[in-house]
């Protein structure tokens, strides 16, 4: 008699756990598979900044949880997840170059710095903003024409 319950509870329960999964990756494919050119970031002084990089940074959001992109100097992938608005990235592997051009060093360590502080998201037509738990706008991008801005070349 039991095994005919616990049959019943895995009846009931199962399909419940499936849709869950597919919201929650549902979720994440909102903007997976899109490749996000940097726009503007906030400077050190609260301010948001437009970006006037020859080659901006950009990020890429893969189905499978992965990120990827190029950060003005490097090019750089890791994790991230993400459920109900919020968005929380691990630490970012990074090639290891160096730019002759101080201002664009300048600009990958503000850009990945603001990366880490990111808690939140909103995307709204070809916008994508990461914010930080407060509702603070640290990055604001535009979606990228084509795959080949992404930066996944490495």
């Amino acid at each position: 008699m039991n095994k005919k319950y616990i049959w019943l509870l895995i009846a009931v329960c199962l399909p419940a756990v499936v849709w869950a999964a597919e919201k929650s990756a549902a979720a994440n494919l909102k903007y997976a598979e899109s490749a996000w050119v940097l726009d503007s970031l906030l400077d050190g002084e609260g301010a948001l900044k437009k970006v006037t990089a020859a080659q901006p940074p950009t990020i890429s959001f893969a189905p499978d949880g992965s990120v990827f992109g190029f950060s003005g100097v490097n090019q750089f992938r890791g994790t991230y997840t993400a459920d109900d608005g919020g968005l929380n990235f691990s630490a970012l592997a990074m090639t290891r170059r160096f730019a002759l051009a101080e201002e664009l060093n300048k600009l990958e360590t503000m850009y990945t710095a603001l990366i880490g502080r990111t808690r939140r998201y909103a995307i709204e037509n070809n916008t994508l903003t990461l914010m930080e738990a407060d509702g603070t706008v640290l990055l604001v991008f535009t979606r990228a024409e084509s795959p080949a801005h992404s930066g996944a070349a490495w």
